[in-house]
């Protein structure tokens, strides 16, 4: 032990040569110095030569060397620097799930099922699901009274005017339905294909079946004459008449059933003459080929007078070709009011400035709160400690926020709650061991205030340890490297002198203490 006592009071622990030869000494192979300090061996041969270290490197080799050197006069304490507040992201998402839910208590024009729907969310993911639709259809309300504003002008006697200027943007509702109808339209046309199809197949299946038979009666016919005739030049006027009337009997044993057919004709019909309603009341309508469809007869040929709920082959096709027509156009024509809509709702979103949603990263400043959630900002004998609601002005970026709730605009209201959120916490102490290698200097328990210690280190630097009560908790605190004068600061009153004459008695000097010599 006298070796290593020797070896310690030769370190130079600010040069990179001096700590190598130390770990050298101690049977650490270079290798592993190297390997535990990140570099390359070459690197270790350079600093026992001289080369200088950086900052980053020397501290490694200073880490590495304090957990091989054994310090015999070493004393641990668990002690606490400082404190946690649970601030972290999870605990900010349920206070503004929290706040929101006490400020809709507070709202009695509240509908009951929209009520229930923010007292039934448990998350702030869910809160926020609501939130957007209320916002979403509160900013669409305020677009649409701008644009039924400029489409209805009123006559002077308070009466609608004759003539309504088209739509530039069809309100909400519309663009809500144009969506739906256009799935509709699509769906009827996809019916009416497969209906031609299924009559295809029909109509193909008959005449095979027609084609077959007259085969199979024609076969029959010829079979039967060609083995009673051995002349068929003089019987061919026979075998002609046979034929023709074996095919009137086959043509007469086939039944065909014509090309009438049902389809729901007046269903496409009436989605088609939606469509066109809604391209009649947008002035955007007529470069899409607005149709004004006065009459379903658009769709039927006058000339064909058929059975009550048929129609013909060539009307169904036509009214198919006109449906796709449209859907095409439709669909150009949503395309372009979702956009015309869209640059709207920003701009009014915009204009209303209203919360979309909640959400902690925007709401609190995040750096400020993780220096109290890590323990960097709040000292064990910080005096903030005794009103944590000092720290509701730091933490949040805004008092009130904006927000829409059953089609009215609102501020809920964030800084009282945080106030008592923050006076509600209980800090956490961290707690974390600690070394001294120095010698006790002094020592005093009291039964009321614990304990206090005072360690001088091998620099002379005075270490301060006191037993505290801190959030409910008799933790250590400590004070590492004071000069004597500094440390009295810290020290009691009833004890301050008594600390006082035992540092004086180890050599400390103070400024108030004459020194002769």
């Amino acid at each position: 032990m006298s070796e290593s006592i020797t070896h310690n009071q030769k370190l130079d622990k600010d040069c990179a040569k001096s700590i190598v030869e130390q770990l050298v000494s101690l049977n650490i192979p270079r290798s592993e110095i190297a390997r535990r300090c990140g570099v390359n061996q070459s690197r270790i041969n350079g600093w026992e030569n001289g080369e200088k270290a950086g900052s980053e490197n020397l501290q490694k080799l200073r880490a590495l060397l304090n957990l091989r050197l054994p310090n015999q006069k070493a004393t641990t304490f668990k002690v606490s620097k400082s404190v946690r507040l649970a601030l972290a992201k999870e605990d900010l998402d349920l206070f503004l799930v929290n706040q929101l839910k006490g400020f809709v208590r507070e709202l009695p024009s509240l509908s009951l099922e929209l009520r229930e729907k923010f007292y039934s969310v448990e998350s702030l993911e869910s809160l926020n699901k609501i939130i957007t639709d209320q916002h979403h259809a509160y900013v669409c309300k305020e677009v649409d009274l701008d644009i039924n504003s400029q489409k209805r002008p009123e006559h002077f006697l308070g009466q609608i005017s004759p003539y309504v200027k088209p739509f530039g943007v069809l309100p909400s509702s519309y663009q809500n339905t144009m969506q739906s109808v256009l799935e509709q339209l699509k769906k009827a046309i996809q019916q009416a294909e497969e209906q031609i199809e299924s009559k295809n197949h029909r109509e193909q299946k008959n005449k095979d079946i027609f084609k077959s038979t007259i085969e199979y009666s024609v076969s029959n016919c010829l079979q039967r004459n060609f083995s009673f005739h051995s002349k068929p030049n003089e019987n061919l006027e026979i075998i002609k008449q046979e034929l023709l009337d074996s095919l009137e009997r086959a043509i007469q044993d086939f039944n065909h059933t014509g090309t009438y057919f049902t389809h729901p004709l007046a269903e496409l019909v009436s989605i088609m003459e939606r469509v066109a309603q809604f391209l009649d009341d947008s002035q955007f309508g007529p470069k899409y080929g607005s149709l004004r469809l006065e009459s379903r007869d658009t769709y039927f040929s006058d000339s064909i007078k058929k059975p009550e709920g048929f129609i013909e082959f060539e009307d169904i096709e036509f009214a198919i070709d006109s449906a796709k027509n449209l859907q095409s156009n439709f669909e150009k024509f949503i395309e372009e009011q979702q956009e015309r809509y869209s640059d709207l709702f920003k701009l009014k979103e915009k204009e209303l400035g209203l919360c979309s949603k909640l959400d902690s990263d925007k709401t609190f400043h995040q750096k400020a709160c993780e220096d109290l959630a890590s323990g960097k900002e709040l000292g064990i004998q910080d005096a903030r400690l005794s009103n944590l609601a000092v720290f509701a002005d730091s933490i949040l970026k805004c008092d009130k926020l904006p927000i829409a709730l059953n089609g009215k605009k609102h501020e809920l209201e964030l800084l009282n709650g945080l106030e008592e959120m923050l006076n509600d916490l209980t800090p956490e102490p961290i707690i974390h061991p600690v070394q001294i290698g120095g010698q006790l200097v002094f020592s005093k328990e009291r039964e009321t205030k614990g304990k206090t210690l005072i360690y001088s280190l091998n620099n002379n630097d005075l270490v301060l340890l006191q037993e505290a009560r801190i959030c409910d908790q008799q933790i250590l605190t400590i004070q590492p490297k004071l000069a004597a004068e500094e440390l009295l600061t810290h020290i009691d009153a009833d004890i301050k002198e008594s600390a006082k004459q035992s540092l004086l008695e180890h050599g400390y000097m103070f400024s108030d203490v004459e020194v002769l010599g």
